[in-house]
């Protein structure tokens, strides 16, 4: 399984932008998955 870090950008529409960075893809998937979940029109996944 290939490891590395990725990250996550948070930019709300009237405040700070703050970024995640996560060291497993595991943590990534499930996030960007539960995410869709919940607001599938706010994810963007490059």
């Amino acid at each position: 399984m290939p490891t590395g870090t990725g990250h996550i950008v948070i930019m709300p529409k009237g405040g700070k932008t703050e970024k995640i960075t996560l060291r497993h893809r595991i943590a990534y998937d499930r996030l960007i998955t539960l995410t869709k979940a919940f607001s599938p029109e706010v994810v963007r996944s490059s």
